[in-house]
């Protein structure tokens, strides 16, 4: 009875010990094939550091390995020698030469304007939908959110004034298509910097709003003054583009900041973790987003409508599927 007992205790301890090691290693070979993710910027930009530092910060599973590039260290070689799972780029000098390289892995372009990213979208649609590698995850809000924001501010608008140059173009036409859904009819007006006042004052005689586009030809530093100036005296309410552009003089816009970018950068990297493949038809808007208004601006012109946080939440709740 004791020599069984004793066997009976050995194989106990046998078993405990395969068992221990076991465990030990498939987490050894867990953390082995944590999947390598490289993130392409130009860390002398403060705006680019913020993003990665904002995305570092909501991606702490294990599972994720971070290893950042300097853009001005691109090269085949330099990613190759990682063997990363994604590619993420923040520097918009960046896409062109990370589109060459041809990679076999999926990359993300971010912090572009939908403007920059249509010269790489050489297929529309739903073209290579499955097996497309480069995805651009634009800074521009969908159309159809800005044109739900105009209705909530002055539901009785008709015609939206669009002041463009051929930098965006091409954002022309599917505005217009879009718009009609809406029942609005878009005015556009293409300008250069020299023909910009004609086209400001065609723009107030036969628009109700001034849908801003992120167009750098037309809005900058430089010209900016003169836009709002212009729009003001002509009681032409203006929708901007950023926090900085609706503090300047536009009435309100959509924006969404870095921390809310990062997020939505988050899950992107977690779905794909988990297995998940990055589907797009090449353009990936901003998920997360706020209502930003100028009161100031809104009450000159006698414009009164919801609370910035109501407005964002009615906006949510239309897009919800």
């Amino acid at each position: 009875m004791r020599i069984k007992s004793n066997q009976t205790t050995r194989w106990v301890a046998s078993l405990f010990n395969a068992i221990i090691i076991g465990v030990l290693l498939i987490s050894a070979i867990g953390s082995s094939y944590a999947s390598t993710n490289i993130i392409i910027y130009n860390k002398k930009s403060t705006y680019q550091k913020k993003f990665y530092q904002h995305l570092k910060n909501k991606v702490t599973t294990s599972s994720i390995n971070l290893i950042t590039l300097d853009s001005s260290e691109l090269s085949e070689q330099r990613i190759k020698e990682h063997a990363p799972s994604l590619v993420i780029s923040l520097d918009k000098k960046s896409p062109k030469q990370l589109i060459g390289l041809k990679l076999k892995v999926p990359v993300l372009h971010a912090l572009l304007t939908q403007s920059d990213s249509k010269q790489y979208l050489l297929c529309q649609s739903s073209c290579e939908f499955k097996r497309r590698k480069n995805h651009f995850f634009v800074l521009d809000q969908p159309l159809e959110r800005q044109l739900a924001l105009i209705n909530l501010i002055k539901p009785n608008t008709k015609n939206i004034g669009v002041i463009y140059s051929e930098q965006t173009a091409n954002l022309i036409k599917p505005l217009e298509q879009t718009a009609s859904q809406f029942s609005l009819n878009i005015k556009p007006f293409l300008t250069t910097s020299d023909s910009l006042g004609i086209s400001i004052n065609d723009m107030t005689s036969s628009s109700d709003v001034l849908l801003a586009l992120a167009d750098t030809n037309i809005y900058n530093p430089t010209t900016l003054p003169q836009i709002l100036l212009n729009s003001y005296r002509y009681r032409i309410p203006v929708i901007g583009f950023s926090k900085g552009f609706i503090k300047a003089g536009a009435i309100a816009g959509v924006v969404s900041n870095l921390s809310q970018l990062a997020a939505q950068m988050s899950e992107i990297l977690l779905d794909f973790e988990a297995g998940e493949a990055i589907l797009s038809n090449g353009t990936i808007y901003p998920k997360y987003f706020s209502v930003i208004s100028n009161r100031r601006v809104a009450n000159s012109l006698n414009l009164h409508f919801p609370s910035d946080h109501n407005l964002t939440a009615t906006l949510k709740s239309r897009e919800i599927p």
